[in-house]
């Protein structure tokens, strides 16, 4: 099947506020997305070519990081040019001039984090990543079995069973189980914190002078293709 994965986004800030940004391209039809009603902050779309790149960057931004951010600041109670930090590793469509333009016109600062270092320095990598591909796989699991089980339950031979596992059958389910997944890590503040604490963030911002302008980190994480396709 001519399917390619163009990858999640998403977004979490030091103060435990989540967000996605969802792009499900699995195959080369204008039908490529599961018949699901996402939420309204998320951001479902591809590219022609079902890779991201520089133009699906900018549309990340316009869509959801600076809308999250002016979202923050009002939470706040900042002004609205208070600066923010967007926290990126060094994927080619990050580091586009127009993606760093676009930003800076928002007054958000991108920093990026080296080649290698985001299992050091990213924050969603050290606390969220992980545990929310682990619960993803157990949805997966835990629906596999079910699927064996409720053979056994009606007599059938299961010993040359298969389980159904083609792409219209799996996308819309694993869909769900996404958007499960999000909200159960979205409840879980304690855990999106504990990255900003272990990548040192928290404690340069309690270090700083309370003059100091930078206020506002926003993370921005994109996840591996286990997930779906930021």
């Amino acid at each position: 099947m001519p399917g390619r994965y163009l990858g999640d986004y998403s977004t979490a800030n030091r103060h435990s506020r989540w967000k996605t940004f969802a792009t499900t391209a699995s195959v080369s039809r204008k039908n490529c997305h599961p018949q699901r009603n996402f939420p309204e902050n998320w951001d479902v779309w591809h590219t022609p070519s079902h890779w991201s790149n520089e133009g699906s960057m900018l549309r990340f931004t316009d869509t959801v990081i600076v809308p999250y951010v002016d979202a923050t600041r009002q939470e706040l109670h900042l002004p609205p040019d208070q600066p923010a930090l967007a926290i990126c590793d060094v994927f080619a469509a990050h580091r586009a001039e127009s993606v760093r333009s676009k930003l800076l016109q928002n007054n958000i600062w991108l920093v990026f984090v080296p080649a290698c270092c985001t299992g050091e320095l990213q924050p969603l990598d050290l606390s969220v990543n992980d545990g929310y591909k682990n619960e993803l796989k157990k949805c997966f699991t835990q629906w596999y079995a079910d699927q064996v089980a409720s053979s056994m339950g009606e007599g059938e031979d299961i010993s040359g069973k298969k389980v159904d596992l083609r792409t219209s059958v799996m996308k819309p389910i694993h869909a769900g189980w996404l958007m499960r997944t999000h909200t159960q890590t979205g409840m879980k503040q304690s855990i999106i914190q504990l990255g900003f604490e272990k990548a040192g963030i928290l404690s340069c911002i309690a270090k700083a002078q309370p003059s100091t302008p930078l206020t506002g980190t926003v993370c921005v994480l994109k996840l591996s293709n286990t997930v779906l396709d930021s």
